[in-house]
C-alpha cells in the first residue's frame, strides 16, 4: 500500500479519505507513522476531531462546481441542481429548451445519454457523498458510547441512507414490482478497496435493504438524551433520520411504518408546517423559518453564491433584479405546468404562486403596493415604470405561470447577491405523508381527516376531501404534493414511486393544452424505459463489474409535437436596456 505523506493537521479535517484503504498514515507531527488502527483509537477517544469531515457532509450538498470540478457547468450547484434536474424531467416544472436554459437536456430528455454530463453529475453528487459518510463510518467504534461520536455515526448513516435511497430511486423502477432489477453498486466502509473496480449493480432489494439498516442504526445512535444538539437546520438529526425513514417506508408500502416515523418526526421536530400567511408572499429563501426541518444553508461566501450565477437562487427562483439574475437576464423563467395551475382551487393560498394569464400573482401584491416592484424596474431598465407600458410583470418579460413561490435572497428584488438557501424537508411533507399512508393502510376515514386538517388549517380553507376509496385518497394528496412541493425536487421522485404517467398536454375538442415549449410537448408514460437515468460513461469504464449491456437502455426517446405557437415569445425590447453578468454563456446542458 502506498504512504500518504501529511501532516496530523490535515489529516484530521481531510474530506476525501475513501474507506480507510491505506495501512499507514505518516501524520505525526514528528514525521512518524501512525497505522490505521491508532488513527482510529485516536478518534475514538476524541470523536470531535472528526467535526470537519462531518461538516463536509453538508458543504458537499451545496458546493459549486459540486462534482465535475469546473467552473463551466453552471448548473452543478448540489443538491438543489439536482432538484431542478428532477423535476425538469417531469411535467409540473416548464422550462424553455434553448442553450441558455441549462436544465434544457433535462427538459426535453436528451440528457438521457452515457455520455453526457448530467448522468455524471447525477451519480457523482451522491457517491461523492457516501464516499465523506463511510469514511465517518469507518473511523468510529459502532460500540462507541460517547455522546459524539454516536452523533457523527447517527449523521453519516443517515446520510449514506439518504444517497443511496435517491440513487435506487433514479437508476431503477419503485420498490414494490421491481426488487429483484439491478438498481446501483453499494459502496459502504466496509467494502474491499480491490473490489472496487468490480462491484456489479446490486437489486434494488438489497439497496433498500441497506437503507433501512442505515436508518435504524443512525435512529438508535441519534435517539439517546446525551446526544447534543445540532449545530444548525444543515444537519441531520434524530428527527430528520425518522422523516427519511417516513420517506422510505412510503416508498416500500409499509404504510403503518410511514405513518408513525412521520408523526415521530413531526414530534421530535417540533415542527409544524409553514403557515398561510407565511406562504402568502415569496419565501423558501431562509431554511431556519418555521416549518422547515431540515435545509442546505447557503453563505455569502459559498462559491455558489460568489459565482454570481451558478445558485438556485439565480437559475430558479424568477425574482432576482439584482447582480447575477440569471433567469430574469436570459428569460428562462420557471414556470408551472398550466394543467396543475388550473387545477389549483382560487381559494388555495398557492394559486398566488405563480402568474396568471393577466400577469397577476397575489403573492406579489406585496411588491407593487409597496413601490419595491416599480424601484426594481427603474433599475433593471434604467428608467421609471409607467402603467401604459402594461403589467409591471408582463414588462419585466415574464410569461403567464411563471413561479413566483421562491422569494429573493433577503426577500428584496433586487438584491446584490444570491444566497437562498434551499429546503430538503419539511413539516407539511409528514403531514401529507400522514394522510396518504393512514388512507393505504387501511383508514380511509383517518387519512380524509389528517389530509382536511392539514390543507383546511394551512393552505385552502374550503377544501374537502372526496375521496370515495383509499386509490382516491392517494391521488388528492398526490395532487397536494405536486402544488407543495413544487419546485423542491419532490415531484420526479413521486412520479416514479406512483408509476403515475408525466401529463405534458392534453388534447381537447381537437386542439392541445399546453404551455410547454415546442421541444418538449409529449407525455411520458409510467413504463417508458427513459424514465430511468443511464449509468454514466465513466463509471462503467472504470467499474469492470458494469458493462455497456448492464446499462439502463433508454429505448426510443419521445419526440415533441410540433405545436405551432407554442414556443416562448420574443422578449420584451421597447426599453433597449442591456445587463452584462461576468460568467455569462450559451450553455451546453450536456
Amino acid at each position: 500500500m502506498k504512504m500518504k505523506n501529511i501532516r496530523f493537521i490535515l489529516l484530521l479535517v481531510i474530506t476525501s479519505l475513501v474507506f480507510g484503504c491505506d495501512d499507514k498514515l505518516n501524520v505525526a507531527p514528528d514525521g512518524g507513522s501512525i497505522t490505521e488502527d491508532q488513527l482510529t483509537e485516536v478518534i475514538n477517544n476524541d470523536p470531535s476531531k472528526l467535526q470537519s469531515e462531518v461538516n463536509g457532509l453538508y458543504s458537499i450538498m451545496k458546493a459549486w462546481p459540486a462534482t465535475t470540478g469546473s467552473g463551466s457547468y453552471q448548473e452543478d450547484f448540489g443538491i438543489p441542481g439536482i432538484a431542478a434536474k428532477t423535476d425538469h424531467n417531469g411535467q409540473d416544472i416548464v422550462g424553455d429548451v434553448t442553450g441558455y436554459n441549462w436544465f434544457s437536456g433535462e427538459q426535453d430528455l436528451t440528457n438521457r445519454n452515457f455520455t453526457y454530463r448530467a448522468p455524471r453529475v447525477v451519480w457523482n453528487q451522491f457517491y461523492m457523498q457516501i464516499r465523506t459518510a463511510n469514511s465517518i463510518i469507518g473511523k468510529i467504534d459502532r460500540a462507541t458510547t460517547d455522546p459524539i461520536g454516536k452523533s457523527y455515526l447517527g449523521q453519516a448513516l443517515a446520510v449514506r441512507a439518504y444517497d443511496y435511497f435517491n440513487l435506487v430511486q433514479l437508476f431503477q423502477f419503485t420498490y414494490v414490482g421491481n426488487q429483484d432489477k439491478p438498481a446501483v453498486p453499494i459502496i459502504t466502509d466496509e467494502t474491499p478497496v480491490d473490489s472496487l473496480t468490480m462491484n456489479p449493480r446490486k437489486t434494488v432489494a438489497e439497496v433498500y435493504a441497506l437503507i433501512i439498516k442505515d436508518l435504524n442504526d443512525a435512529i438508535g445512535y441519534l435517539g439517546g438524551d446525551d446526544i447534543p444538539a445540532r449545530p444548525d437546520v444543515s444537519a441531520v438529526n434524530l428527527a430528520i433520520a425518522y422523516g427519511l425513514r417516513a420517506r422510505v417506508n412510503l416508498v416500500m408500502q409499509n404504510w403503518d411504518a410511514a405513518a408513525s416515523d412521520a408523526a415521530k418526526a413531526l414530534t421530535e421536530s417540533g415542527q409544524s408546517p409553514m403557515s398561510m400567511q407565511a406562504v402568502s408572499v415569496p419565501t423558501f429563501d431562509d431554511v431556519t423559518e418555521p416549518g422547515i426541518m431540515w435545509g442546505c444553508i447557503i453563505t455569502t461566501t459559498d462559491d455558489a453564491t460568489t459565482s454570481g450565477i451558478c445558485n438556485f437562487t439565480s437559475m430558479c427562483t424568477n425574482l432576482c433584479f439584482g447582480y447575477g439574475g440569471y433567469t430574469t437576464l436570459v428569460g428562462t423563467w420557471k414556470k408551472v405546468n398550466k394543467l396543475l395551475y388550473d387545477q389549483i382551487p382560487a381559494t388555495d393560498v398557492r394559486k398566488g404562486w405563480f402568474l396568471d394569464e393577466n400577469y397577476e400573482a397575489a403573492a406579489l401584491k406585496g411588491y407593487e403596493d409597496s413601490g419595491e416592484a416599480a424601484s426594481a424596474f427603474n433599475e433593471w431598465f434604467g428608467e421609471p415604470y409607467s402603467p401604459d407600458y402594461g403589467p409591471i410583470w408582463d414588462v419585466f418579460g415574464m410569461e403567464p405561470y411563471t413561479s413566483v413561490k421562491f422569494a429573493p435572497t433577503n426577500k428584496q428584488l433586487t438584491y446584490p447577491e444570491n444566497s437562498d438557501d434551499f429546503p430538503l424537508m419539511r413539516a407539511s411533507e409528514m403531514e401529507l405523508i400522514i394522510a396518504e399512508a393512514k388512507g393505504m393502510g387501511g383508514d380511509l376515514g383517518a387519512g380524509k381527516a389528517a389530509l382536511e386538517s392539514y390543507v383546511q388549517t394551512y393552505r385552502d380553507p374550503d377544501f374537502v376531501s372526496t375521496a370515495a376509496s383509499a386509490q382516491e385518497l392517494q391521488d388528492e394528496v398526490w395532487l397536494q404534493r405536486r402544488v407543495e412541493f413544487w419546485g423542491e425536487g419532490i415531484s420526479w421522485f413521486d412520479l416514479m414511486r406512483l408509476n403515475k404517467p408525466a401529463i405534458r398536454y392534453k388534447e381537447v375538442d381537437g386542439k392541445i393544452v399546453t404551455n410547454y415549449g415546442a421541444l418538449a410537448i409529449f407525455n411520458i408514460p409510467a413504463d417508458a424505459p427513459y424514465r430511468l437515468w443511464p449509468i454514466p460513461q465513466k463509471e462503467i469504464q472504470t467499474n469492470e463489474g458494469i458493462s455497456d449491456a448492464d446499462n439502463n437502455d433508454m429505448g426510443t426517446l419521445p419526440t415533441s409535437l410540433p405545436v405551432p405557437g407554442a414556443m416562448k415569445r420574443a422578449p420584451v425590447k421597447e426599453f433597449g436596456f442591456v445587463k452584462s453578468i461576468t460568467g455569462l454563456q450559451d450553455s451546453s446542458p450536456f
